[in-house]
């Protein structure tokens, strides 16, 4: 399923003022020997349904976050995106790196496993096209299901070994669920005032 996402040859896509692109961010601290900071930009084809990662870059640590976050805006700022999503509980810093820059930071409503059922659900469909390369497909090959029960959806996440990582599964996950139509954003009430997005 995952080498059939996969287009050969493709790497990172150029802007088309035709696509309505997303972006979704997998953070990090920079700390050596932690995690890598990812970010995916991507669209869904109007014609086609199918999700296309456009680009896709990874920070491996040790790195400068703020050097990192600069270098997503920069990148989404030619893509026409002026705000990100990551996961909920976003260090302060990462979010006042984003905002220093005009740029707005939104939670993500989904778990890192949830947004991984919903990849899996767009990919057994076909509505989703990787990049080729070799460290993505690894990573979600890695991955790891187990079931629960009562109902509940299955959990997914990457093997708990120091070697294995899923920054960047992670990250095009996040924004294959905010490219597709199947994703639905909660109204986020303030001071009274429902906002719709």
């Amino acid at each position: 399923m995952i080498e059939k996402a996969v287009v050969p040859g493709r790497s990172n896509l150029e802007p088309d003022d035709e696509n309505y692109y997303v972006c979704f961010v997998d953070h990090a601290s920079g700390v050596e020997h932690g995690d890598s900071f990812c970010f995916c930009i991507a669209h869904q084809d109007r014609e086609t349904d199918k999700i296309i990662i456009d680009y896709l870059e990874e920070f491996k640590p040790p790195f400068i976050p703020s050097h990192a976050i600069e270098e997503t805006i920069r990148v989404c700022e030619d893509y026409e995106i002026s705000h990100v999503q990551s996961d909920k509980f976003a260090k302060g810093f990462i979010i006042e790196g984003f905002e220093r820059h005009g740029f707005v930071w939104e939670p993500c409503f989904l778990s890192k496993s949830e947004l991984y059922n919903e990849l899996l659900i767009l990919m057994n469909q076909g509505l989703v096209e990787l990049p080729d390369n070799e460290k993505i497909i690894s990573q979600l090959r890695n991955l790891e299901r187990t079931a629960r029960s009562g109902g509940m959806p299955d959990l997914i996440d990457h093997p708990k070994e120091k070697q294995f990582h899923d920054d960047l599964a992670n990250s095009i996950a996040g924004a294959c669920v905010l490219a597709s139509d199947r994703y639905e954003r909660p109204e986020i009430i303030v001071l009274g005032v429902v906002l719709s997005n």
